[in-house]
């Protein structure tokens, strides 16, 4: 499940970008997509989230960003922020 972002112009190259993703009622890892992942973690025993970030990012239109899982038919969100 994947979409697309625009990281910013910088004048310094110093553009940031941040993502995570969240799962209910189910444990299975999350692997993200075209960001660097930092964790993958259950919460409250039944619940389960994956962020990450990338740093020092030159300009760039539609980065792929996404998830990836090998749990079907789940409740999810992810959302990605890319600042300048």
């Amino acid at each position: 499940m994947n979409g697309t972002i625009n990281i910013p112009s910088s004048p310094t190259m110093n553009s940031v970008l941040f993502g995570a993703a969240s799962r209910a009622n189910n444990t299975g890892p999350i692997t993200l997509v075209g960001i660097t992942q930092a964790y993958d973690t259950t919460l409250g025993g039944s619940h389960r989230i994956a962020g990450g970030f990338d740093i020092q990012l030159p300009q760039q239109t539609n980065r792929t960003v996404g998830l990836s899982t090998g749990s079907a038919g789940v409740i999810f969100g992810m959302r990605a922020m890319s600042f300048g």
